[in-house]
C-alpha cells in the first residue's frame, strides 16, 4: 500500500477548518459571524469533497482489488461509510444555502453544524486508527 501521509495530511486541514467553525459556534454571533462561517463552511465542503473522491479512488480502490476477501470487506465498509457521509453533507448544505438562513435560525445551525463536525471527527479517526494502519500492513 502507498504512503498516506497526504490523506493525513488532508485529514489535518479539514480537521483544522472544522475547529475554525466550531470556534464561531455561538447561536448569539452567528449573525456577526454569518459570512466568515459559510465562506469556512465552503472551503470545509471543498476540502472534504476533494478528499473523498481523492481516497475513495486511490486507497479504497486499491483495497477493493485485493486478494484477501476481509481487506474487500473492510474496504467497502469504509467506502459506503464515506459516501453517506458526503451524501449528509450535501444535505446539510441544503439546509443552509445563505448567510441569511444562518442568521435566521442560529441555534439551529450551531446544532446540526456541531453534529456535522463530530461525525466527521469520529469519521477521520476511525480512518487514522483503523483503515490507514490496515492498509499499510497490506502489500
Amino acid at each position: 500500500m502507498k504512503n498516506l501521509d497526504r490523506f493525513r495530511h488532508e485529514h489535518a486541514e479539514i480537521l483544522g477548518i472544522a475547529y475554525e467553525i466550531r470556534h464561531l459556534l455561538q447561536p448569539d454571533h452567528v449573525s456577526k459571524n454569518a459570512g466568515m462561517l459559510h465562506a469556512l463552511l465552503a472551503q470545509l465542503t471543498r476540502k472534504t469533497l476533494a478528499h473523498l473522491l481523492h481516497e475513495d479512488r486511490s486507497v479504497y480502490q486499491e483495497l477493493l482489488l485485493s486478494e484477501h476477501e476481509p481487506t474487500r470487506m473492510l474496504a467497502r465498509n469504509h467506502a459506503q461509510s464515506m459516501g453517506c457521509f458526503a451524501d449528509s453533507l450535501k444535505h446539510y448544505l441544503n439546509d443552509w444555502p445563505d448567510t441569511q438562513t444562518l442568521s435566521r435560525k442560529p441555534k439551529q445551525f450551531c446544532e446540526q453544524t456541531q453534529a456535522l463536525i463530530t461525525d466527521l471527527e469520529r469519521r477521520i479517526d476511525h480512518e487514522e486508527r483503523g483503515l490507514y494502519p490496515f492498509s499499510e500492513g497490506r502489500v
